[in-house]
């Protein structure tokens, strides 16, 4: 049986119903929200850190313009997306998105204020109070250091040297041994939180070996580090061919050097010790025999605090 009229116009008209609907949801695209912001957060940051913008729709495309600069999200959804803020001066920057040459009409005012000053290291963050001449520099990395910062130590301006806005090197003064903190100020009145420079005092020798030989005495020359003018030599020695007693035991306490660092001690002196420096000790040591014994050596600073044994063969 053949369909009549009524249903055939029935038919033609549920596919073209139907057309119309497909049309419908291939236009749809175009009938999308425009693109847009309702949110910014936060509304005041410093270069380097996050920002929020919520609105959208966002897609892989949509980029951020901060005042003149295009920045692309670090974090992307269709309905937020965050970015990093860069190296910018202070001041109030506009914010917009765009996508394809479409720009969101809402433009949002971001705030830029510098960043305080950042300490990462100290090279060394470990110093003595005996420096050597030519290891005495100490550097400072860290961020956000604008021209003309200066370096403060224990809340007190000292000298230093700016290479940039991640660098200051400076020579520490004569310090007692404990722990400064060192902070770096800019000219914005901005401040890093204290980073600890540890200072120590702990003696330590390093070297010894045999100086200027005379006729009845030679000198030990003694290298290292944190030498008081009056620390002390303690002495252990054992007697030649004797190994049933006990080390003879000796304490020496060091002289300052005089005026004339090459003078030499009276024949008629015992065995001495002069400060040189806080890195050099001379022993004097007038010996009764020419036959080498077991000695040690060891420098006790005034405080109490010892270095480590230091052994040796001598006569």
């Amino acid at each position: 049986m053949k369909p009549d009229g009524v249903a055939m116009r029935k038919q033609l008209f549920i596919h073209a119903l139907k057309y119309l609907v497909a049309l419908f949801f291939l236009a749809l695209p175009s009938t999308l929200p425009a693109l847009e912001i309702t949110s910014v957060s936060p509304g005041n940051v410093s270069p380097g850190e996050s920002v929020t913008v919520s609105g959208g729709p966002f897609t892989l495309g949509t980029r951020v313009v901060l005042g003149n600069q295009v920045i692309e999200p670090a974090e992307l959804t269709e309905r937020s997306l965050i970015f990093t803020v860069p190296e910018l001066e202070e001041g109030d920057y506009s914010l917009q998105v765009q996508h394809e040459g479409e720009t969101s009409p809402q433009t949002f005012v971001l705030g830029i204020t510098a960043a305080d000053p950042w300490i990462d290291s100290l090279s060394p963050a470990n110093i003595d109070t005996c420096i050597p001449l030519g290891d005495n520099e100490v550097t400072v990395q860290g961020r956000h250091f604008q021209p003309g910062a200066t370096l403060l130590l224990d809340g007190k301006t000292i000298a230093s040297s700016q290479s940039g806005s991640e660098t200051i090197s400076f020579t520490p003064p004569h310090l007692s041994s404990g722990v400064y903190g060192i902070q770096v100020a800019n000219p914005n009145g901005g401040r890093s939180i204290p980073h600890s420079l540890y200072v120590n005092d702990i003696p330590e020798i390093n070297n010894v070996y045999t100086g200027e030989e005379f006729v009845n005495y030679y000198q030990l020359v003694i290298e290292g580090k944190n030498f008081f003018f009056n620390s002390t030599l303690l002495i252990n020695e054992f007697p030649v061919g004797v190994f049933d007693r006990p080390p003879e035991q000796r304490v020496i306490r060091s002289q300052s050097a005089t005026s004339d660092p090459d003078k030499r001690p009276a024949p008629s002196q015992s065995d001495n010790v002069r400060f040189v420096n806080c890195g050099t000790l001379i022993y004097n040591r007038y010996p009764y025999s020419s036959q080498p014994k077991s000695v040690s050596l060891k420098i006790i600073n005034p405080d109490g605090k010892t270095s480590s044994t230091w052994d040796l063969s001598i006569p």
